[in-house]
């Protein structure tokens, strides 16, 4: 598997995470009764990571 992420501060504490995989020669490890082997592809996500704390207005830590 190839991956490119990045990691972007929008602001106040709020991330977000894209994701690019591409996936080669997949194998059935996580789903072992598939009928069918996966073939090469790309998956695409992506995170939002919200520091309810921060928002809140809560000392870290």
């Amino acid at each position: 598997m190839f991956e490119v992420h990045a990691h972007l501060a929008v602001g106040n504490g709020i991330f977000f995470e894209p994701v690019v995989q591409y996936v080669v020669t997949g194998d059935p490890y996580w789903n072992p009764y598939a009928a069918n082997r996966s073939k090469d592809g790309v998956d695409v996500g992506a995170t939002r990571i919200v520091p309810l704390a921060a928002i809140f207005g809560l000392a870290p830590g």
